[in-house]
């Protein structure tokens, strides 16, 4: 029963290799006009009232119709921005979200997926994560908690 973050093979999993993962992921949405992603439950079957909708921005949905996803297990995570020192910049246009990786490499930095007007990206392109992205450790990303359960 402990939260945590999810870590860099875990993120990549749930936006790129679950079985139909493409149809489990709206990139681009709106939650009662706040801009961002929507993850569904394997699984998952849309409630008929949104049969033939459209996620995209300019269409959105309503709080009422979120709590109905919600209610079946989507997660959405919002544009958060990222802190540098006071400044907060990207906050509606882009979310940060910190993994619990850290590259060991070279670079020796922590790793965060981070998501857009274009998609997700855990490093790499468009829907094709093949690396991670690093930045300082003072850079301030938001957390998406999960935990475990059977």
């Amino acid at each position: 029963n402990k939260w945590r973050t999810l870590n860099q093979t875990e993120w990549y999993y749930l936006l790129n290799q679950r079985r139909n993962a493409n149809n489990l992921h709206i990139p681009y949405t709106q939650v009662d006009g706040h801009k961002g992603t929507i993850i569904l439950p394997d699984g998952y079957t849309l409630p008929s009232e949104f049969t033939d909708w459209n996620f995209m921005w300019e269409n959105g949905i309503s709080e009422s119709q979120w709590n109905t996803l919600a209610a079946g297990g989507a997660v959405f995570l919002p544009f958060t921005g990222q802190r540098e020192g006071i400044a907060i910049n990207n906050s509606a246009t882009t979310g940060y979200y910190w993994t619990s990786a850290w590259d060991g490499g070279y670079a020796n930095k922590p790793v965060y997926l981070y998501f857009d007007n274009y998609g997700d990206h855990l490093g790499g392109s468009f829907f094709g994560i093949t690396t991670y992205i690093t930045c300082e450790s003072y850079f301030g990303n938001a957390v998406r908690l999960v935990r475990d359960v059977n």
